[in-house]
């Protein structure tokens, strides 16, 4: 009671301490996506997971995009100055898309996959498998050539038994990706090397799935099963902050998910 006489004697007071959080929780309304991170659907409790969970710190996720480049001539191999300039800028635009995992990234255009050799003096080096400027030379061409099929990380691996494919790997974060920019670009780059008909780029590549957003009203109806997901409004003003905590997503209101306090997973009940 002392509550009520008292938000009745401030009423202006009262007046802000609803407006101002509602104007507020309206404006981050037209920012809400709804998505499904990779990670929310995997039994978080089961000991696979949690050591899948552990691992994958260290040797990076499951999300992997496996491509090979091969020559369509059966005659032919990716030893030419054409095809591996086009390995390099497979491996160097692939690191470039937004989400990737810059360690999971291989090829033998990368730098981390290296040859090792000794010299007359007894040093050994490591150095990378395609040289920074490659041979235009046929000898030297033929040398590296030589030099790859003798390397046991990349023969077999990174490189075809008969030369004809390079395998370009790479690994992307699970947190959150956006599978239609990612297949967007993979297919551009796949027409950027096909174009002269001398190589062909093929593979696993990732599907994207839309999810379209329904009414709100009855979204919230068909999720909660409930007369609660029609009746509750988007923006009921005082009691706003209070539920903001609350445990399920759908009494929230939809300005704390614009402002980023929740997240609308369209895959949780």
């Amino acid at each position: 009671m002392r509550i009520a006489n008292w938000m009745m004697d401030k009423k202006w007071i009262t007046f802000l301490i609803v407006v101002v959080p509602t104007v507020l929780m309206g404006w981050a309304i037209p920012s809400i996506e709804v998505y499904s991170r990779f990670a929310d659907l995997l039994p978080a409790k089961h000991e696979y997971i949690q050591n899948y969970n552990r691992m994958k710190q260290t040797f990076g996720g499951a999300n992997v995009v496996t491509m090979a480049l091969e020559v369509t001539d059966p005659k032919a191999d990716i030893f030419t100055v054409d095809t591996l300039q086009k390995v390099k800028m497979l491996t160097e635009q692939v690191d470039m898309i937004k989400g990737v995992n810059h360690y999971q990234v291989a090829s033998i255009a990368h730098p981390k996959i290296r040859r090792i050799r000794t010299t007359a003096g007894g040093l050994i080096k490591s150095e990378a498998v395609l040289p920074k400027d490659l041979p235009t030379d046929p000898e030297a061409m033929k040398k590296l050539r030589e030099e790859s099929f003798n390397n046991d990380i990349v023969y077999g691996t990174y490189i075809s038994q008969d030369g004809r494919a390079a395998l370009i790997l790479a690994g992307f974060d699970e947190e959150r990706l956006n599978y239609t920019e990612i297949h967007t670009r993979l297919q551009e780059l796949k027409a950027e090397v096909e174009a002269d008909g001398k190589t062909a780029l093929c593979g696993r590549r990732a599907h994207a799935q839309r999810l379209d957003l329904l009414p709100l009203s009855g979204t919230r109806h068909h999720l909660r099963h409930h007369w609660r997901g029609d009746g509750i409004p988007a923006l009921d003003p005082l009691p706003l902050h209070l539920r903001c905590g609350g445990a399920d997503v759908w009494d929230s209101p939809l300005g704390c998910v614009g402002l980023g306090l929740r997240r609308l997973d369209g895959l949780q009940p």
